[in-house]
């Protein structure tokens, strides 16, 4: 898998959970998709940004000459 240039390697020989109770792998679960969703929302946010500011340095280079 490999997701806005960050490589996840998968262990190897499939390992076994260190625990059994399904409602802390459900929580843990919960969790992990709740991060993924959030660090989605910050890189599109954060794109957004590096694109205004690139419009801005291009603003600044055509109207001021700045290089």
């Amino acid at each position: 898998m490999n997701v806005y240039d960050i490589e996840f390697t998968r262990p190897a020989n499939n390992p076994a959970l260190m625990s059994h109770d399904k409602i802390a792998i459900r929580n843990f679960l919960s969790d992990v998709h709740y991060l993924k969703t959030v660090n989605i929302g910050q890189i599109g946010w954060f794109k957004k940004q590096r694109e205004r500011a690139q419009t801005t340095m291009d603003y600044l280079q055509k109207e001021y000459g700045i290089n």
